[in-house]
């Protein structure tokens, strides 16, 4: 559609709402209309042009009465359980702006209520942080919508007074979502009833040992909800429930399930929960970049980078898990979203040369027996097999 007949559906559009609406019914009405009718044209306004669009929409007449504006107070206090700060949304300044018989003042009310409502929905829907800026190579698009029809539909939800529904829909509509809300505030009741219980540093606790560190596992482990709460018969003896609750907490934090507490583990147990809050958050924001994306997708598989696991979505249940191998810190796994058009089952591997050179190399000069411990073979330029003994590894020429 080209932009002359784009202006023409908007002006049908507005003239049609015209026959719906009242006309100009008061000096509130004429303050809105002398602020914003002008940003409609302009480059350079501080003011959102959305905004302006939203009351050219209703004929410039204000909107937030009362009962729609304390809604709107409730529904933007609700972004704080997305993660999000409801100061971005002039909270504060909104629930201290006092109603008045000035029209002017009247008037920056209703815009400033009318700005934090859109604001707060586009957040919502898109996220407040554009990835692209975070990492250059993102190559996932934002949700394609029509602007237009997301004014209308914002404004029909406050004209109807469902302005709690509009917060609702512009969520990701997604379980996981929900689920990350649940647990940011859970982490966060844990945070105002004092955060968890830090484990000393000391040998690795195994089954069957007693120490005195046991009794601040339990604790820590009941924390999480994952034992029990009481005492136990020997608090300070690591016994079969104890282990059984760690191998939980192990399989949950992605880590080598042994029920053991050695040194990650004790690391994975000791982040803080306002450590745990700040990743819930990022997370959730992550979640509004990409689950409108494949909402209507039937089959997705989604590679969790940071924990090292594959999962294969259908219907958006999770129908198959499994590890999958990244990359080091300074040789990032890439970010990327692609259509699966076909799967190679047991696929032969070659380490990559990058790989090879800076760390396979130098472990099996350390030691030979990295080779049959990770059972890596070796070849020759040829493509033969031949024994890792016969090779020089200080200097091993065209191997792979």
């Amino acid at each position: 559609m080209n932009a002359a007949l784009r202006w023409t559906s908007r002006f049908i559009a507005i003239l049609m709402l015209a026959l719906s609406l009242p006309t100009l019914a008061g000096p509130v009405d004429e303050a809105i209309r002398a602020r914003l009718e002008p940003v409609l044209n302009s480059q350079t306004s501080r003011t959102p042009q959305a905004v302006a669009e939203f009351y050219a929409q209703r004929q410039w007449l204000p909107v937030w009465d009362e009962t729609r504006y304390q809604s709107l107070l409730s529904a933007l206090a609700g972004t704080y359980e997305d993660g999000l700060n409801p100061e971005d949304y002039f909270l504060s300044l909104l629930r201290n702006f006092p109603a008045s018989d000035d029209p002017q003042t009247s008037a920056e009310r209703d815009m400033l209520a009318t700005h934090a409502y859109l604001l707060a929905l586009e957040h919502l829907f898109h996220g407040k942080v554009d990835p692209r800026q975070l990492d250059p190579h993102w190559n996932f698009n934002a949700r394609q919508f029509d602007p237009e029809q997301g004014l209308t539909l914002a404004r029909q939800a406050v004209e109807q007074g469902n302005i709690s529904g509009a917060f609702a829909s512009a969520r990701p509509t997604q379980a996981q979502y929900g689920t990350l809300r649940a647990a940011l505030a859970r982490l966060r009741t844990a945070a105002q009833n004092g955060g968890w219980v830090t484990l000393p540093a000391g040998p690795t606790l195994k089954p069957g040992v007693s120490d005195a560190r046991v009794r601040l596992l339990r604790q820590r482990l009941q924390q999480a909800d994952l034992l029990p709460a009481g005492e136990a018969a020997q608090p300070e003896l690591y016994d079969a429930t104890l282990v059984q609750a760690v191998r939980r907490f192990q399989t949950e934090s992605y880590l080598d399930v042994d029920g053991a507490v050695g040194p990650q583990t004790l690391a994975a147990l000791n982040v803080t929960v306002e450590q745990r809050i700040e990743q819930t958050r990022v997370n959730l924001e992550r979640a509004r970049w990409l689950l409108h994306e494949i909402e209507d997708e039937p089959s997705v598989v989604i590679v969790d980078v940071a924990g090292y696991r594959v999962s294969y979505l259908r219907n958006g249940e999770v129908v198959w898990q499994s590890r999958v191998q990244i990359g080091k810190e300074y040789r990032a796994t890439p970010i990327f979203q692609s259509t699966i058009t076909y799967i190679t089952l047991s696929p032969g591997w070659v380490i990559p040369p990058g790989i090879f050179r800076n760390d396979t190399l130098p472990a099996i000069r350390r030691d030979i027996g990295y080779l049959a411990r990770n059972k890596l073979h070796v070849y020759n330029s040829a493509g033969q097999e031949i024994p890792a003994s016969s090779v020089n590894w200080a200097q091993p020429g065209n191997i792979t």
